[in-house]
This record gives structure tokens, C-alpha cells and sequence, in this order.
């Protein structure tokens, strides 16, 4: 999650660089709200960091492009072309 998560917000960053900010706290951003652990679960905090650092500077790439990694949360075991879902921007 760590890696397509950093993947998705560099692409967003590569667009421009220079813009105030590249994600936003919505569905046009993946929906991104922070962190919060569930009281039973299995992994900690430090758990979560420490995997997040294993993959520091890792993104997934394509022909030698960062490229942007859309996922949701839940999909129902299927995938779809970008464009059906509407997230194709320019061909990716």
C-alpha cells in the first residue's frame, strides 16, 4: 500500500511541481483521510512505519515512467481499463 500509495502522489507531483498542493482529501485523490488502526488490530503503528520506510523512494514504474497507480478499496476481485472509469488522462 505504501509503494502504490507514494506511486500515486508522485505521478500527481510530476504534473506540476510547482502547484500549491498535487492530492486532495477526496475521491479525486484516492480519499486519503490519515491513518487510524481498528482497537483489534494486528499491526501497530510502529509496524506500519517501519514497512513505510523498507520501501522509502520505491515506485511502481512503467517503460521507465512513474505512472499513476489508481486503486480503491474495494473492487470486487475485477479490474477495468482507465478510461471506462473515467481515469484517463491523455492515454495513460
Amino acid at each position: 500500500q505504501s509503494v502504490v500509495a507514494r506511486s500515486y502522489a508522485y505521478s500527481r507531483w510530476r504534473t506540476g511541481p510547482d502547484a500549491m498542493f498535487h492530492v486532495y482529501d477526496t475521491q479525486n485523490s484516492q480519499v486519503y483521510r490519515g491513518v487510524s488502526l481498528p482497537a483489534r488490530a494486528v499491526v501497530t503503528y510502529g509496524d506500519l512505519e517501519k514497512r513505510t520506510a523498507e520501501t522509502r523512494g520505491v515506485v511502481l514504474t512503467w517503460r521507465g515512467e512513474p505512472f499513476p497507480t489508481y486503486y480503491a478499496s474495494t473492487c470486487g476481485g475485477h479490474t477495468t481499463q482507465p478510461v471506462t472509469a473515467g481515469l484517463d488522462p491523455g492515454g495513460a
